[in-house]
């Protein structure tokens, strides 16, 4: 099974296709921006033994330091786009991809899976230098270096042909930057007066702050026994999944199970067809957002307040609903089960897992959840349908009544 980049979690979390890697909590002292240079020692050891020359030591121009590691879906899910864009640009343009991980790992990744080998980009492996030069908390992560100066730290979403060509016609390029070390202060409020000297409960709502990254969380002030709960920097949909969240347990809540009947569904949704790049959207929607209580006040009445709250200042109605929703189904095969080894995956943890897979349609099961079966890839409805009759049982497909999260524009 392949779990692709437009993998969403929109429940607790906000980080499309994204790795979180172990990093300090602050910055390093050394470290490159905008407008500096980059050193003239070499850049690292690459996969086949060779070190990469600095960057001024390369014949291309533009440098691409494309940071990724082997457990990054969406990083290897770029790794086409990166190919097709080196051959395009030929002698100009030299992507490199970077990874804290060994030689052998990357090795031994390759060999079950050519994705990075097909790409035929250059693999600083063992990195530790450039990583202390661009530190970061998340990949993929992007330095841009023309002629040795660094012009750009983006995410992976902006290499495209239109922002190589713009630089490398121009000199410089203006890109939103990729900053994994905004630090917010959830000790302040946004509107301290407003806060606190309003009758209780009470909100703050803005758009997107730019000295923040995404954030949720909750702040107890002991001493005046109030406790302030802030979402910030976070898309209106999951801010809204985040809060339903609190009150029940949610599915996976792929878009299959988001419905949105809204006018403005550009807001809360995004669609490449609308907005190019994710990450400009997120800045142009994305709301900040704190509401508080007294510290009695239950967790239940908390978050059923705040999404009432929502729904009065983004002019919606939200609501959690069953609607008949297009499934895959895994049920009992007319065939016994086969005699096969490693039947060690329970039929809930691996409906679980596959249900990750945005692209696809709910998966639910009919069978006993403690069933074992012996699992595989598989990338299609008739390969998880042949994999399952293998373990005697079998795959259909129809809708079902399943819990979805629905928007309207208030009436």
């Amino acid at each position: 099974m392949k779990i692709f980049k437009n993998i969403v979690i929109v429940v607790f979390v906000l980080i499309n296709s994204a790795t979180t890697l172990k990093a300090s909590d602050s910055i390093p002292r050394l470290v490159l921006g905008v407008g500096d240079r980059m050193p003239s020692q070499d850049m690292g050891q690459l996969m086949n033994g060779s070190r990469l020359p600095a960057a001024v030591g390369l014949s291309q121009r533009l440098v691409i330091l494309d940071f990724m590691n082997t457990s990054c879906t969406s990083c290897l899910a770029s790794l086409e786009k990166l190919r097709k864009l080196q051959n395009n640009f030929g002698d100009s343009l030299k992507i490199v991809l970077v990874t804290p991980e060994t030689g052998e790992r990357v090795s031994n990744f390759s060999a079950r899976n050519d994705v990075i080998t097909r790409s035929g980009l250059d693999v600083v492996v063992n990195d530790s230098l450039l990583f202390s030069l661009f530190p970061h908390r998340t990949v993929p992560h992007t330095a841009w270096i023309l002629d040795g100066v660094v012009q750009a730290i983006s995410f992976t979403e902006f290499v495209d042909s239109a922002h190589v060509a713009d630089l490398l016609k121009a000199g410089e390029i203006d890109l939103p930057t990729k900053a994994d070390f905004l630090q917010y202060n959830d000790a302040i409020p946004l509107q301290t007066n407003m806060l606190y000297q309003s009758k209780l409960p009470n909100s703050t709502f803005e758009g997107h702050l730019s000295f923040s990254n995404t954030k949720f969380g909750r702040y107890i002030d002991s001493t005046n026994r109030l406790v302030r709960e802030y979402m910030i920097n976070t898309p209106i949909v999951p801010a809204y999944l985040y809060v339903y969240g609190k009150i029940e347990k949610l599915p996976y809540m792929k878009p299959h199970r988001i419905v949105i009947e809204s006018v403005a569904k550009e807001k809360f949704d995004f669609r490449h067809s609308v907005e190019k790049y994710e990450e400009i959207w997120k800045r142009k929607y994305s709301i900040s957002y704190e509401a508080l209580f007294s510290q009695e006040t239950g967790l239940d009445e908390k978050m059923r307040w705040i999404i009432n709250d929502l729904d009065s200042k983004v002019k919606l109605r939200s609501a959690l609903e069953d609607r008949f929703v297009r499934c895959w189904i895994i049920t009992e095969g007319r065939s016994k089960r086969s005699k096969l080894h490693n039947r060690q995956t329970t039929i809930a943890d691996f409906a679980f897992m596959a249900d990750l897979n945005a692209d696809i349609p709910p998966i639910l099961y009919d069978v006993p959840e403690d069933t074992m079966l012996s699992g595989r890839n598989w990338n299609t409805f008739s390969e998880l349908k042949t994999l399952l009759n293998d373990n005697g049982l079998d795959l259909i497909e129809e809708e079902r009544k399943i819990k979805v999260f629905v928007m309207y524009d208030k009436k």
